[in-house]
């Protein structure tokens, strides 16, 4: 068991750390006992002072969080985060949606979270054949941003002319 005292001599909170083994005769009534107490205090403190920068910390990260999203979301031009999908060889075979922001409703009529998750051909089939999927791939493999206005149609129904830049995120860490 772990348990807090004061001790009686100088007023101090500790925190125990008590194992013990009972010994029992053949009534089931308790003749021994044999066990250990041990201070823990400084391992507690430890404990509380980690847990509470690591609180602190995830609080700074959701603010940091949701002030990106809402930069994010203020931009009136759709931005879609995309992770390149690779096969065995290396080669790239589609894209995960990872983000997207508000504003691809008024471009794609669909709501970020009917796009995050899912992969790029599986959403918009479209970019492969219109050049969009070769532009992401070549942005992906040279680094070099790129951009592009081209007509678009899927089976889906969605059609329209639509300008796309592309630009390599740089890698985390």
């Amino acid at each position: 068991i772990e348990y807090r005292t004061i001790g009686l001599e100088d007023g101090k909170l500790r925190w125990i750390r008590a194992n013990g083994q009972a010994f029992f005769d053949d009534n089931k009534v308790a003749t021994r006992f044999i066990g250990t107490v041990i201070d823990i205090t400084d391992s507690k403190q430890a404990e509380e002072t980690l847990h509470r920068r690591v609180s602190e910390q995830t609080y700074h990260v959701e603010q940091q969080a949701h002030q990106l999203r809402i930069i994010l979301d203020a931009s009136i031009n759709s931005i879609i985060a995309m992770t390149a999908i690779r096969d065995e060889q290396g080669e790239v075979i589609d894209f995960m949606m990872d983000t997207a922001n508000e504003a691809v409703i008024k471009s794609n009529f669909m709501t970020p979270d009917q796009i995050v998750g899912h992969t790029l051909l599986t959403v918009f089939p479209g970019n492969r054949d219109n050049g969009f999927f070769d532009l992401y791939v070549r942005v992906v493999e040279t680094g070099e941003s790129e951009e592009s206005t081209q007509y678009y149609r899927d089976e889906f129904g969605l059609e329209g002319w639509f300008e796309v830049s592309a630009v390599k995120q740089k890698s985390v860490g």
